[in-house]
């Protein structure tokens, strides 16, 4: 009967020592696990923190944004009326959230833009443009689209 307390604890533990790995594994075990445990309100808002700390940066692994953005929206639907003041952080943390996804996207069509493939450049930039329609980098990627344009024409007349 325990056992959510002790997965808790485990999580705030790792939480305090900086371990944000392990922490956002116990928070993600005990929201996934222990669904009618008192502690999913704050398995949320502090896994959605610790997911975060292990984000590195647009250049790393993406998948601590997904996970962060699968958590907020989470938070936000089923517990929206329990969240008190966390909930405009919540709602920061889902637009923030949506800001480095489209800078991650952005960061990728540039690594792929510079190395001249530019059909993986394309994708990243019109999955921009279609996911992210109201940030600066999907403004951005609409301009280097039109920019690449006749550098696609080059290549396609070399093989032909």
């Amino acid at each position: 009967p325990l056992a959510d307390d002790a997965v808790m604890a485990t999580a705030n533990a790792y939480f305090v020592k900086g371990e944000y790995e392990n922490a956002a594994y116990h928070y993600r075990l005990l929201r996934k696990e222990y669904p009618n445990s008192d502690f999913q309100v704050p398995a949320h808002i502090l896994g959605l923190q610790a997911v975060m700390r292990v984000y590195q940066g647009e250049h790393y692994d993406g998948d601590p944004l997904q996970e962060a953005e699968e958590i907020a929206q989470q938070a936000l639907t089923q517990f929206g009326n329990q969240l008190g003041e966390e909930k405009a952080r919540m709602q920061q943390a889902a637009a923030a959230i949506k800001e480095m996804k489209a800078r991650r996207d952005w960061a990728m069509g540039q690594y792929y833009e510079q190395k001249r493939y530019y059909g993986a450049a394309r994708t990243y930039y019109h999955n921009l443009m279609d996911n992210y329609p109201g940030t600066q980098q999907a403004d951005m990627a609409r301009r280097r689209v039109v920019g690449m344009s006749d550098k696609y024409c080059m290549i396609v007349n070399i093989f032909n």
